[in-house]
């Protein structure tokens, strides 16, 4: 899009800012958004970090390359800001399998009401040796209480993007949940898969992939 000297951040401690390049001599941010089918909608509070990470890093522009919807009110500010705006398919842009990783019959609705709500009530322990319960299970998200008390809600949306990218790209790391939504409770998810049969996860990096050697079998 004539963008030069692009250079993408780590994705971890990176303020906001996925990708720094510049075009006819100004410097410009960046931010990926691909919500895609979910129900989050990149909202005006999106747009005004995105224009607080600009003025930081002394950059003259900013977009968001991004997939799924927007509200009105992000769309007024970006406006009133110069913040730009790059519909992509992320699902063009990675290498597909050519069949699909997942039986199809294997859905978020599917694992959700097979697996997940089972947990309800129940603890795991996480690899740095942490204790994570699962208070409730609804139909929009699990409540998870930390160790230390802290009560804090993990979407079903992420479990289901999490799917989608395992069966059109046959695995998904917990790097690319953080990334896509910027959140902290990537691990979190990496766990719960962990309880699934279905799925197989290891670590170094964190990845999730389709276990079909126990598809069918229940989680105890």
């Amino acid at each position: 899009m004539g963008y030069v000297n692009i250079d993408v951040t780590r994705g971890v401690a990176d303020w906001g800012a996925d990708v720094f390049c510049e075009k006819d001599g100004l410097k410009y941010v960046g931010q990926v958004k691909m919500y895609g089918t979910s129900k989050t909608k990149i909202s005006r509070k999106d747009v005004m970090e995105l224009y607080g990470v600009m003025a930081y890093f002394d950059c003259q522009g900013a977009f968001f390359l991004y997939s799924g919807k927007r509200t009105a009110e992000a769309l007024k500010a970006a406006e009133k800001l110069g913040i730009a705006w790059y519909e992509v398919n992320h699902m063009d842009m990675d290498e597909r399998l050519e069949e699909d990783a997942l039986p199809g019959e294997i859905n978020i609705d599917y694992v959700w009401d097979t697996f997940i709500r089972p947990l309800e009530g129940k603890s795991f322990v996480n690899t740095q040796g942490f204790e994570n319960k699962v208070i409730q299970v609804t139909d929009a998200y699990i409540l998870k209480e930390s160790e230390k008390g802290n009560r804090t809600k993990v979407k079903k949306d992420w479990f289901k993007w999490i799917i989608d990218r395992i069966r059109h790209y046959g695995f998904a790391e917990a790097i690319d949940l953080r990334n896509e939504f910027h959140t902290q409770a990537s691990s979190f998810v990496t766990l719960i898969f962990a309880q699934i049969p279905m799925f197989k996860v290891t670590y170094n990096p964190r990845r999730i992939e389709f276990n079909n050697k126990n598809i069918g079998k229940g989680n105890g």
